[in-house]
Parts: C-alpha cells; sequence; structure tokens
C-alpha cells in the first residue's frame, strides 16, 4: 500500500453507525470505507470539471465552425432582400412606362397594397405563410386593405 498522510475527522452519531453498519455489510473497515467514499467523491468531481471542459471546447469548436456560415447565410438573404425589392421596382417602373396615363392612378394604388403585402408577409411566422400566399382575402383582411 502507498504511504498515506493520516488525519482525523469528526463525525455525528448517526453518520459513524452508517459508516459502521456499511462497513460491516461490505466487510471492510470503516477507515477503507471512507477511503472508498472519498475516492468516489473525488472521481466524480474530477469527471464533472472534464465534462465541463470537453463541453466548452466542442461549443468554441461547433461556434467556430458554423459563425462563418452563418454570416454567410445572412450576407446572401440580405442580397436576395436587395435584389427583391430591386425588382420590385423595376417591375412597377417598367409597367408605369407602358401604361397609359389614365390608369397610373389605379397603378399607384396596386403598387401601394402590393408594397404592403410584402411587409406583412415579412411579418408573418412560418405557419402563417401558407394560407397567406394560398387565399388573398385572408392577405387582403390581414391589410385592413378589403
Amino acid at each position: 500500500m502507498k504511504k498515506a498522510d493520516k488525519i482525523s475527522i469528526k463525525l455525528d452519531n448517526q453518520t459513524n453507525k452508517t459508516l459502521e453498519t456499511l462497513s460491516a455489510k461490505q466487510n471492510i473497515s470503516k477507515s477503507e470505507l471512507i477511503r472508498k467514499f472519498i475516492n468516489q467523491g473525488l472521481d466524480k468531481e474530477l469527471t464533472k470539471e472534464s465534462i465541463d471542459y470537453i463541453r466548452e471546447n466542442i461549443h468554441d469548436e461547433i461556434e467556430n465552425i458554423c459563425n462563418p456560415q452563418f454570416e454567410r447565410i445572412a450576407k446572401l438573404n440580405a442580397k436576395i432582400g436587395y435584389q427583391s425589392v430591386s425588382n420590385f421596382y423595376l417591375l412597377a417602373y417598367i409597367i408605369e412606362s407602358i401604361l397609359p396615363i389614365s390608369k397610373r392612378k389605379d397603378f399607384d394604388e396596386i403598387k401601394k397594397k402590393s408594397k404592403m403585402m410584402g411587409i406583412a408577409y415579412l411579418k408573418l411566422r412560418e405557419k402563417e405563410f401558407k394560407d397567406f400566399m394560398e387565399s388573398e382575402d385572408i392577405s387582403l383582411d390581414m391589410l385592413d386593405l378589403k
């Protein structure tokens, strides 16, 4: 057996009796049982610290790998948004340029409603998209345009 340091501890009567009972059941000395419990407690604590360390490292690695991709996706989404707005105004310009002047007032109202529907669409939750896209009545109700 390795050289060991001797320490003294004070226990309440109930704890001492419990240790005596357990050591008798396991057929080992009370000192051996206490050493066993101390080692188990230390092992658990060291394991917990190791798990926390590993969890932190995994989190950092995932973040390092994913963040550039998230940033790339965000930039692509912004580009898509800019392109969508550009397309809207290009289409509106083309339609206005071929519409007779007498119809342009009606078209201005359509353009206004289209912008409002676009804004409402962006505010929807995912589960509401399908209903919004499939029903003009729901879309107009949401915008108070009926």
